[in-house]
């Protein structure tokens, strides 16, 4: 064949190629719960099918769908009603993009009805909005948890905010950064609220401006997390306690309000917050532990 004919006809190929290749477009598929709960199952979505990576999954108020057969993507979720994530994995967000989801008045929840531990795995950062009351929950007490939330491809760029209205309660291990602007609550016996790995230096920060509660015999750990934050921390009859993994990004500016009314503050490694110290109530029993060599300064510009 002529060398100049092979050479257009080539090209000629490859445009036509270009030009017919699928363009992906995001769908949005709403759980109608047709056929049960299951997220897997094709017939339960509106339209027919079930969401892939770059999709919006609805559920909509009064109906529950579960990741309870296999793992399970979105790009964003939209919950007004209950989405439980049930011994497998959620994959959420966009390894390019920052997403907002919403649990409007909604619940997500954590369950381990056998040995896997359910997982929420996070692209980039994911803001959860509520516009409402939303509660992202796996308290025992409910019959769920474990539940983690790790990061989906990058630890260090992996990321959820909470916004004023979003509750996150239970017994839960969390390996990604957390921006609480609402609430972080161990609030039931036998609950941890980790937050972090144990890395060194951390990976993750904590920081929001948010309430972050022990109580009720619970506990919350904070690992390997870089403190930045002006939250409240408070503890009433739970523990809260402060690893030596942890760090803070700048003691100049740290502004933790702490407040140990009943129950203990186990502080591992150097602590210094220019927040303000409530320490103690009538009738309870309050204790802050300091390790060994170290400091816990609070009130620092007194």
């Amino acid at each position: 064949m002529n060398t100049r004919l092979y050479a257009f006809l080539t090209a000629l190929t490859l445009a036509c190629a270009v030009l017919t290749a699928p363009v992906v477009i995001a769908d949005t598929y709403t759980f109608d719960g047709s056929t049960d709960e299951d997220w897997n199952v094709a017939n339960n979505w509106t339209p027919a099918g079930t969401p892939d990576a770059g999709d919006t999954a609805v559920i909509p108020n009064g109906l529950t769908c579960k990741v309870m057969s296999a793992n399970a993507v979105a790009k964003i979720i939209q919950v007004a009603g209950t989405l439980g994530i049930e011994g497998y994995k959620l994959t959420l967000g966009s390894a390019s993009e920052n997403t907002t989801s919403t649990i409007t008045n909604g619940e997500i929840y954590f369950k381990k009805p056998g040995n896997d531990t359910p997982e929420l795995l996070i692209h980039k950062t994911v803001t959860f909005d509520s516009g409402g009351l939303g509660t992202i929950t796996a308290r025992t007490a409910n019959g769920y948890g474990p539940g983690l939330i790790s990061d989906a491809d990058d630890p260090a760029n992996s990321g959820i905010i909470l916004d004023a209205a979003t509750l996150l309660v239970g017994n839960f291990t969390i390996t990604v950064d957390v921006t609480n602007n609402g609430n972080l609550r161990s609030d039931g016996a036998g609950d941890t609220l980790a937050l972090g790995g144990s890395e060194s230096p951390p990976t993750n920060v904590l920081d929001g401006s948010g309430a972050m509660l022990a109580s009720g015999g619970g506990t919350v750990r904070v690992n390997a997390m870089e403190l930045d934050d002006t939250m409240t921390w408070t503890v009433n009859n739970g523990t809260l306690w402060l690893t030596d993994k942890f760090t803070i990004a700048d003691t100049n500016t740290c502004n933790t309000k702490v407040r140990v009314l009943d129950g203990t503050l186990d502080i591992d490694a150097d602590f210094l917050t220019h927040g303000e110290l409530d320490f103690g109530t009538a009738g309870h029993a309050a204790t802050i532990k300091v390790a060994s060599g170290k400091a816990a300064e609070f009130n620092a510009d007194d």
